[in-house]
């Protein structure tokens, strides 16, 4: 079985609001979902479908980040 590393971030209130709205929303807790999103992020990332910028995703979504609402996760 292969080690398990700690990772720790720091995000922005809006953002953290937002993850852990989505996680209650998914029923999981906020570190089950933030794996889960780094591990789509990068095979997405690695597969080229992500198009947008990340400093343009970003400033769309933090100008937005109160007014969204979370949705179910599809496997």
């Amino acid at each position: 079985m292969a080690k398990i590393k700690t990772i720790h971030i720091r995000l922005e209130e809006p953002l953290y609001n937002f993850i852990k709205k989505y996680a209650i929303y998914n029923r999981m807790n906020v570190s089950e979902l933030v794996r889960s999103m780094i591990i789509y992020f990068f095979m997405a990332y690695t597969l080229g479908e992500i198009k947008t910028p990340l400093s343009e995703l970003k400033k769309i979504f933090m100008s937005r980040a109160e007014e969204l609402e979370p949705k179910k996760i599809k496997e």
